[in-house]
């Protein structure tokens, strides 16, 4: 059986990864809210493909793509370009020089001045060359030449080794500084194995180099934010790299990234761990869930075999009519009546699982009461009554335990059903728990928030149906061989 178990756990992988990847699209294919920012939007990535980039940008096709665009554009546009491309600053530099030879001269030479902000933050002394239309032209090229050795990674690892190894030596320090922004990518592959005092240290300089680019970073928490949304600004993709771009360079990949790197990553609506948000509220919503199913098994389990021994009788017909009345009103209908009516006790966990009961009950009633009458005229149970045994006996051993097996897998189907009547119900009567930060991530389109929910809601909609299972072969022999049978190494 634990064989099977695990077998069914993992077939259920592929169904889980593509309703995973369809929640994600449908959840996208929203626009976005009108009031979000630009930087907000590029913090949620929506300037990505959403499922595939067939041609993921770098740093070299970023550059080259912002320094032709320059030469073009006007107004509040090309502000906004020459802005990106001066954050993007030596980082980019051999791209720079590169897209700028392709430029004719007046072209190249306006351009070369625009980045004159770039060479003042690189602490470049000479800079009148810019103002000559000739000169300008290649005064990029000529920096390159002079610094192409101080740029590279491996000569900033060295720097930045020697600078973190004596920090009160300032050549260290001003070759860094004079370095810009081509000391972000080898301090972010510093950080992955560095211990908690070079991280700190690697953090601050890494903060002080996009400061000093424009860039407002105001923690490590902002710092990684940015560089997460911004890294292929500063880095050239490799081969690999590049191949594996086409899935994590989208908004998709990104959100995986983040879903098993930082625990599905932080709610847009809150700022705080979506983790943390669903650890806190799930116990209280399953609560509710489970002990609303449990009064509804207490209740109906009695109702149902009642009904079947006195079938066709007054009480049969009476309890059929009350169990359809409480079946056709939602468990919201009676939370508004009740909140309008008595709202003290509406806000309470105790009424909120009577609500939930109140509506189940009749299903699985009326479901146990069908399993019932078709147990009793099987031949098993007409030999055992011949044979004398007592009544009590027969309904337990023979009738029941065989109905009982499928009413038991009815219910672990039904508790996706039931989890989301929960929802509406905690957000009627304002309790505490998913449903008033499900409706909340819906209507603010906080993606992460409801992608974990989903993800969730899946795993423990898959659990139910294992559970179902589990339950039925427990309860019924024959099916525990059919089981057992199909897989026969479970044996």
């Amino acid at each position: 059986m634990f064989s099977f178990v695990v077998r069914r756990m993992v077939g259920a992988l592929p169904s889980l990864l593509l309703f995973t990847i369809g929640l994600f699209v449908a959840i996208s294919l929203a626009p976005p809210p009108p009031d979000v920012s630009s930087e907000e939007l590029d913090r949620r990535f929506w300037h990505l493909p959403l499922i595939v980039n067939v041609r993921p940008d770098d740093r070299p096709r970023i550059v080259e793509r912002l320094v032709k665009s320059l030469v073009t554009s006007t107004g509040a546009d090309r502000e906004q370009e020459l802005q990106r491309l001066l954050r993007i600053g030596a980082a980019g530099l051999p791209d720079v020089v590169a897209a700028l030879e392709k430029l004719d001269p007046p072209a190249r030479a306006r351009v070369a001045r625009d980045l004159a902000p770039l060479a003042f933050r690189m602490g470049l002394e000479d800079v009148t060359s810019l103002e000559d239309p000739i000169r300008a032209a290649g005064y990029w090229a000529h920096v390159l030449d002079d610094r192409a050795v101080d740029l590279r990674p491996s000569s900033v690892r060295r720097a930045l080794s020697r600078h973190l190894g004596d920090r009160a030596e300032p050549l260290y320090a001003r070759q860094l500084r004079n370095a810009d922004t081509a000391v972000l990518g080898p301090i972010f592959d510093e950080l992955r194995g560095a211990t908690a005092e070079r991280r700190d240290m690697l953090e601050e300089l890494a903060t002080a180099a996009l400061r000093h680019a424009g860039v407002s970073v105001r923690d490590d928490a902002s710092l990684h934010a940015y560089w997460a949304v911004h890294r292929a600004d500063y880095v050239e993709f490799g081969t690999l790299e590049r191949v594996a771009a086409r899935i994590t360079e989208t908004r998709f990949g990104r959100w995986i990234v983040q879903a098993v790197t930082q625990r599905f990553g932080t709610s847009w609506r809150t700022g705080q761990p979506v983790v943390d948000d669903l650890a806190r509220r799930t116990p209280l919503t399953l609560a509710r869930t489970v002990f609303g199913l449990l009064l509804a098994y207490l209740v109906a389990v009695p109702l149902g075999v009642l009904s079947a021994a006195r079938r066709g009788g007054v009480f049969d017909r009476t309890t059929s009519v009350l169990v359809l009345v409480a079946h056709a009103v939602p468990a919201f209908v009676l939370a508004l009546l009740a909140r309008s009516l008595a709202p003290r006790l509406a806000r309470t966990d105790a009424f909120a699982a009577m609500a939930l009961a109140l509506v189940s009950l009749g299903p699985i009633s009326r479901h146990l009461r069908s399993r019932l009458l078709e147990e009793l005229p099987q031949d098993h149970v007409r030999t055992a009554r011949a044979m004398g045994f007592p009544s009590f006996s027969v309904w337990t051993r023979d009738i029941g335990r065989n109905a009982l097996g499928p009413v038991l897998a009815y219910g672990a189907i039904t508790i996706p059903i039931m989890i989301g009547a929960t929802l509406l119900a905690e957000e009627i009567l304002a309790l505490d728990g998913l449903g008033p930060a499900a409706i909340a991530a819906v209507q603010t389109r906080d993606v992460p928030w409801m992608m974990a929910f989903g993800v969730m809601a899946a795993i423990l909609g898959a659990a139910a149906l294992l559970c179902a299972d589990v339950l039925q072969a427990w309860n019924d022999p024959r099916v525990r061989r059919s089981l057992l049978a199909e897989h026969p190494e479970d044996a």
